[in-house]
């Protein structure tokens, strides 16, 4: 009678098989996990900032804050910034403020939150006094939100490093306060 071979007993043994699979399963487990989980945070993020945003406008519509002007600029950035509950980092945040006459007159550039335009820069456009009634108005916050799980970023649409650019624009009339 021969004895079986060495790979044959492998084969055939049966213990430890579920410690195997379970590590073999536990990693892509894993990773699904943390894109779920990040996936929401940034979802949940997105929709806070666009709420802050969208309210900070009513504020300047309304009158009730003036959007140009170093003063204004600091209201625009604080109201928007205490809204958002620590959820982003304010200091992260960029802030792009113009006034124009009329709608045909918008001219905004193609917005951009890398390299060293981080934290609130402030620019008046076409007007560097506060906006005024019946004034049309572009305000514009991006924050560029950095993703903890490697390569996600890539599956969302961002090639460039490890974030993505929330972008939010409001054009609005004033009302003729």
């Amino acid at each position: 009678m021969r004895r079986p071979s060495f790979l044959f007993r492998l084969i055939k043994n049966r213990e430890g098989a579920a410690a195997l699979e379970f590590a073999l399963v536990m990693v892509p487990f894993l990773a699904l996990t943390m894109a779920i989980i990040e996936t929401t945070v940034l979802a949940f993020t997105d929709a806070v900032l666009q709420a802050a945003v969208a309210n900070t406008a009513r504020m300047v519509r309304t009158g009730q804050t003036a959007v140009l002007g170093s003063s204004g600029a600091s209201a625009f950035s604080t109201a928007v910034c205490n809204q958002l509950y620590g959820l982003a980092d304010c200091s992260k945040l960029v802030f792009d403020l113009r006034s124009f006459s009329s709608f045909s007159a918008i001219s905004i550039p193609v917005p951009d939150a890398s390299g060293g335009t981080s934290g609130a820069s402030y620019s008046t456009g076409s007007s560097s006094s506060a906006s005024g009634a019946a004034d049309v108005v572009t305000a514009r916050v991006i924050y560029p939100y950095s993703f903890l799980t490697p390569g996600l970023s890539y599956f969302l649409g961002s090639s460039a490093g490890q974030t993505v650019n929330l972008v939010y624009t409001v054009v609005f009339q004033n009302e003729p306060y």
